[in-house]
């Protein structure tokens, strides 16, 4: 795992199973709005919803 400082935020990396998973954070440019992340797999973009349903399923955090 690592983390860049890139214009307008930070990327941090994780690698697991030859999938690089990247987490951006960037600045939305509004004060109300704060800061705006994204998820991308192998340079994908997973969408809000997906990850929402994902988030759902029962899973354990210990399994393997």
């Amino acid at each position: 795992m690592f983390a860049e400082f890139v214009d307008g935020g930070t990327d941090t990396v994780v690698h697991e199973n030859d999938v690089e998973f990247r987490l951006q954070t960037r600045s939305s440019g509004h004060k109300l709005s704060g800061i705006v992340h994204t998820l991308l797999a192998n340079q994908v973009e997973i969408p809000e919803a997906k990850i929402q349903e994902i988030m759902q399923e029962p899973c354990s955090i210990l399994s393997t």
